[in-house]
């Protein structure tokens, strides 16, 4: 599932409307990613609820962590307090649990 269909080569630009997308805050992030059916595994930067919605977003190899957003190829994008504060809590204060990814 593509969330934003894109042509052509993708732009930092992208990426960080893509962010901005999630929400001005913590509960925002996580209210987007929930609507979106988005999920995630703890303590990943490849595999947590925001690197999937970037990846489904058509940000193929993307790595998340709690200052940046490193794409497989240009360069580093800062992300919001925002979802700072939404991985320190998904990660950290094991909140937002209905986003954990099921074990298959």
């Amino acid at each position: 599932m593509n969330l934003h269909p894109r042509s052509g080569a993708l732009t930092s630009g992208e990426l960080q409307e893509a962010l901005r997308a999630l929400g001005e805050n913590a509960d925002a992030v996580y209210l987007t990613l929930k609507n979106l059916g988005i999920r995630g595994r703890r303590c990943s930067t490849w595999s947590c609820p925001v690197a999937r919605y970037l990846i489904q977003s058509g940000f193929p190899g993307i790595m998340v962590t709690r200052l940046w957003v490193v794409p497989s190829r240009g360069r580093s994008v800062d992300v919001s307090p925002a979802i700072t504060q939404f991985i320190r809590n998904f990660d950290d204060e094991d909140m937002y649990s209905d986003l954990l990814e099921e074990d298959t």
